[in-house]
């Protein structure tokens, strides 16, 4: 064997790494079951290792080293011996004989008889001492180091095998900074403390997964890997939270659940120093300072930093909608969409705003909100420079420049740049008004026009004319009144060239040129050019009177009238005569004069 060979079999574990040793006070402290337990497991261990020392060689190679192994087969035989005469001397016995023998690997009837004789001597309760203890594991080094020796000084040539048992099962050791052992993977050179954790880690560059489930098939690493995994089969949760008793198949999952308890967040960017409570979420928030954007969408070549987020957007392009209300069968693309959804339901608005105490469902909104008070208008217009508190206000507003209509009619093809003013123009073609008055059981299409509606009940007219003291119910009115003082009139007739303050007046003075009459009395048969026509007129068929005279209780059909009568007790004459300048009361008697 050559002299590689004999380096790399030098470099393998020895007995005295993998044994504990106690000292004098840690032996005095444990009991004869503990003691006669380690003089068990020094035993088995030992033997192990030789049986692995004895197989990885004689695997590939059994010819060529054939001699060798039998060398280390006298020799452990010679260790047994040595054993059972080491336990006539300090009297080893077990508490019970029904304890199991130890199994080898090295078949040799030897080992199985000396085996035999150490339970058969389990009559006397004797304690181990600790130098007999130190003995007996330096007689097991001594021989280890012996049969290392032996295979050494043996000669044999195979390039062929050194190579390939250099390169897949070397283990060097090197010193840490305590003077502890470590043990190092020969592929990439990572160091581990145990050996345990060294043969796990090498079978990530073996691609070995001994461990397999027998529901699914799965193959594991290890076999704490496959007990966890099949938790997910069996439904067993062993690991539970002593604040919310809430369950979890693991103890690390149990770990990083109780920090939503105790608000650790123990994993700190590097950065921007914002902290997380799992090194998961600080991986994927590092992804915004790098610009790391691995996940793309197939449809759209859009990039996102999340796996999850990719998948949400996937939906738009499929249509996916997973999440469903429990309440109304509305379904969604997110649960988080869900979730605040189902506040509707419950009446839930966690998010309460600190200046006024209004209270909203999202948060989102709230901040919003509080743009109010602030008066911070974050986005800005590049076209106008003007400025909105809401980013989706301002994606509004740029279709004016951009005359961007995207939402469409299904009915009449019309569009609109508003999603909302489609599904508003919508109910013209379904008939739907889903706001109903509280006082008159009228209904609406808008629950801004249910609002203007409700003054009329309420007598509310917030809008105040600066030029006059004016009131108004409604800002479209207070606009129209105050072309009065400005003279503005911005709708004209084609026809004739007359100018008015209102379209509706232009819509009504355009019927006389085109002699149109849409307005028909159900009663007879009459038509009108203005809806106020006809419902003056149907009060002569219903005998309806709802203007009264507060002097004198009589009633009138028409406002007009009305204001006409109560000149006389209030001695009004508005109308002036240009030639005599004689005043009148009503407009028809300066015509008649």
């Amino acid at each position: 064997m050559s002299m590689a060979l004999g380096n790399t079999l030098q470099g393998f574990l020895t007995f005295k790494d993998v044994v504990p040793e106690f000292t004098l006070e840690e032996w005095e402290s444990l009991t004869y079951a503990q003691r006669a337990l380690y003089m068990d497991v020094i035993l088995e261990t030992y033997n192990n290792l030789l049986s692995v020392e004895n197989h990885l060689i004689h695997g590939k190679h059994g010819e060529v080293l054939e001699q060798d192994t039998e060398c280390i087969v006298h020799e452990l035989v010679n260790i047994q011996e040595k054993f059972c005469k080491w336990d006539e001397i300090s009297k080893m016995t077990l508490e019970s004989t029904q304890s199991t023998p130890y199994k080898t690997h090295l078949r040799d009837p030897s080992l199985r008889s000396s085996n035999l004789k150490r339970h058969k001597a389990g009559k006397t309760r004797e304690v181990y001492k600790y130098k007999d203890c130190v003995q007996f594991s330096n007689e097991c080094a001594i021989i280890g180091v012996n049969s290392g020796i032996h295979i050494e000084n043996k000669e044999h040539k195979n390039t062929e095998f050194d190579n390939d048992f250099v390169y897949k099962h070397k283990l060097m050791l090197k010193e840490d900074i305590n003077g502890k052992n470590l043990h190092q993977d020969g592929e990439c050179e990572k160091c581990f403390t145990k050996t345990r954790k060294l043969h796990f880690y090498q079978r990530i560059h073996t691609g070995e997964k001994p461990y397999k489930c027998s529901e699914c098939d799965k193959c594991f690493v290890s076999n704490l890997s496959l007990i966890i995994h099949q938790r997910i089969h069996t439904g067993e949760k062993p690991y539970k939270c002593s604040q919310c008793d809430k369950y979890f198949a693991r103890e690390s999952c149990l770990r990083r659940h109780q920090r939503s308890h105790s608000g650790e967040k123990p994993y700190k960017c590097s950065q921007c120093d914002k902290y997380f409570a799992q090194k998961y979420y600080l991986s994927i928030h590092q992804r915004i300072h790098t610009g790391e954007k691995r996940y793309k969408c197939s449809q759209c070549d859009k990039y996102f930093s999340q796996e999850s987020c990719l998948r949400r957007h996937q939906r738009i392009h499929t249509g996916e909608k997973p999440y469903k209300c429990s309440q109304c069968d509305k379904y969604f693309s997110q649960k988080f969409h869900l979730s605040i959804h189902q506040r509707i339901h419950t009446g839930e608005k966690p998010y309460k705003c600190s200046e006024c105490d209004k209270c909203f469902t999202e948060k989102r909104t709230l901040r919003n909100h509080m743009r109010i008070h602030t008066g911070e208008k974050p986005y800005k217009c590049s076209e106008c420079d003007k400025c909105f508190g809401r980013k989706g206000s301002l994606r509004i507003h740029q279709r004016i420049h951009t005359g961007e209509k995207p939402y469409k009619c299904g009915e009449c093809d019309k569009c609109f740049g508003q999603q909302s003013h489609r599904s508003i123009h919508q109910r013209i073609h379904t008939g739907e008004k889903p706001y109903k008055c509280s006082q008159c059981d009228k209904h609406f299409t808008q629950e801004s026009c249910l609002r203007r509606h409700q003054r009329i009940h309420t007598g509310d007219k917030p809008y105040k004319c600066c030029q006059c003291d004016k009131y108004f119910s409604q800002e479209f009115y207070l606009s129209i009144h105050q072309r009065i003082h400005t003279g503005e009139k911005p709708y004209k007739c084609s026809e004739c060239d007359k100018c008015f303050t209102e379209k509706g007046t232009l819509r009504n003075h355009m019927r006389l040129h085109t002699g149109e009459k849409p307005y028909k009395c159900s009663e007879c048969d009459k038509s009108f050019v203005q809806q106020s026509h006809l419902t003056v007129h149907q009060r002569s068929h219903t005998g309806e009177k709802p203007y009264k005279c507060s002097q004198c209780d009589k009633c009138f059909a028409r406002e007009s009238c009305r204001r006409r009568h109560q000149r006389i007790h209030t001695g009004d004459k508005p109308y002036k005569c240009n030639q005599c300048a004689k005043y009148f009361a009503g407009e028809s008697y300066l015509s008649i004069h």
